[in-house]
């Protein structure tokens, strides 16, 4: 059985020489070239893709990311004592994040949808199931690194599933929108727990099935301090995942069991719900019910309570008037917002009729003066598209209406210094149209 199970999963029978595996992994690396171009382009892939709500678009750019490279570098180095490319792998590995974090907070800045999308949703709230396909993307992952002739479709497999950069453009949403920090911070979560995920596994298979290029010390002080500085920072980086993927167990786990009740117990109870409101922070359930239940109904639900694990979670019920004096509270805050936008939208509508008049009226002042320099005129006009007020090296163009022949060049000279001094020294380009 033992022959028979290592013939289907040994790896060494087609796995690539020791330098030529670190080659590979340390050309996935570098941060210059075309994975500086790759990682721009990918960045700016994915942020469009969720800016429009496109799975099409961010799987594209998932396929195209190199950002997977430094990770996968980073466990292997630690699992083959090479510190050289571990301090490559994880400089660069910042350097990336960084970049791509200003690239994609810029674009979210000048974008003019700046509304999230499902897509930005979906990467703010991680489970376990995203460590569990952190680990085993970065199995399959440093298997196809490994090997003699690279799977063609492991590698874009791994990319798609571990998803890498959509949580790294969110957090740059959540940058470019301060008022939505939220997205930063669920999405960046996302983000460490992907890249944790894989390096640990990288490490593990690297170290404990592969056996890779491992580096020997003679002296046994030297590989017992390099073992504990493998473990501190093995212990450092895996720990804080483990504490999360912890919580999120216990959360999960919560809501299943409320859900569990609602449905078992308060539903059997004919209770007519309108809403609930969830909370594991606070270890609480709020029922917003048509009508308050009884004292014994409400008592009957506290002991069922330990028969689901919740017998330390406060049940509050709450009646159809809270639900509505919340619910209209609610749409009068967004009803004040939208006030808030159209009174700002009326008054940016204003202050441009206000200019708009107050131009005009300096237009009819300016017409007799025109016409005391040359009785010939009749009218003039300034193009919008050639007159900007703040900028003092501009051309303004004005149009001379005559009725019957052009000013003389006395008089063009007249109206030039004239017109300059009412624009503020800004130069000034004549043009005459005879009616």
């Amino acid at each position: 059985m033992q022959n028979l199970i290592k013939q289907y999963f040994d790896l060494r029978g087609d796995q690539a020489r020791t330098a030529d595996i670190a080659g590979d992994i340390r050309a996935g690396c570098e941060f210059k070239g075309t994975n500086l171009w790759a990682l721009v382009a990918a960045i700016l892939i994915a942020s469009v893709g969720l800016n429009i709500n496109s799975t099409a678009v961010i799987i594209g750019a998932m396929l195209i990311s190199p950002l997977m490279g430094p990770i996968v570098g980073t466990g292997y180095a630690l699992a083959t004592f090479d510190f050289e490319l571990l301090k490559t792998a994880g400089r660069n590995f910042m350097t990336f994040v960084v970049i791509s974090l200003a690239t994609s907070a810029i674009f979210f800045f000048i974008s003019p949808f700046d509304n999230p999308t499902p897509e930005m949703e979906a990467r703010t709230y991680p489970t376990i199931y995203d460590v569990l396909i952190g680990f085993f993307g970065g199995v399959a992952g440093i298997v196809a690194y490994t090997r003699k002739e690279m799977v063609g479709n492991i590698i874009p497999g791994v990319a798609i599933a571990t998803a890498l950069m959509p949580p790294l453009c969110t957090a740059g949403y959540g940058l470019a929108n301060p008022n939505d920090i939220k997205y930063f911070a669920g999405a960046i979560y996302l983000f460490i727990i992907n890249s944790v995920m894989i390096a640990f596994a990288t490490f593990a298979v690297t170290k404990l099935v592969l056996r890779s290029g491992r580096r020997k010390y003679e002296d046994p002080e030297t590989k017992k301090r390099v073992t504990w500085i493998i473990s501190l920072v093995m212990a450092g980086t895996v720990l804080p995942s483990i504490w999360m993927a912890y919580n999120l167990v216990q959360k999960n786990e919560f809501d299943q069991r409320v859900n569990d009740f609602l449905k078992i117990e308060v539903e059997a109870m004919q209770i007519p719900i309108l809403k609930t409101d969830i909370s594991f922070q606070e270890n609480s359930i709020e029922i917003f019910s048509l009508g308050e239940p009884d004292s014994l109904t409400k008592q009957k639900l506290l002991d069922r309570r330990r028969f689901y694990k919740l017998g330390n979670t406060a049940i509050r019920f709450k009646s159809a008037r809270e639900y509505i004096v919340e619910k209209e509270r609610q749409y009068r805050s967004d009803a004040e917002q939208q006030v808030l936008q159209w009174r700002d939208s009326a008054y940016a509508l204003q202050r441009t009729l206000d200019q708009f008049a107050e131009r005009r009226r300096w237009e009819a002042g300016l017409l007799p003066e025109l016409a005391a320099v040359d009785t010939n005129i009749t009218a003039f006009g300034v193009p919008a598209m050639h007159y900007r007020q703040k900028a003092p090296d501009s051309l303004v163009t004005v149009l001379i209406f005559c009725n019957t022949e052009a000013p003389n060049t006395e008089h063009q000279d007249q109206l030039r210094r004239l017109l300059k001094t009412k624009f503020k020294g800004k130069q000034v380009a004549l043009e005459y149209v005879v009616e």
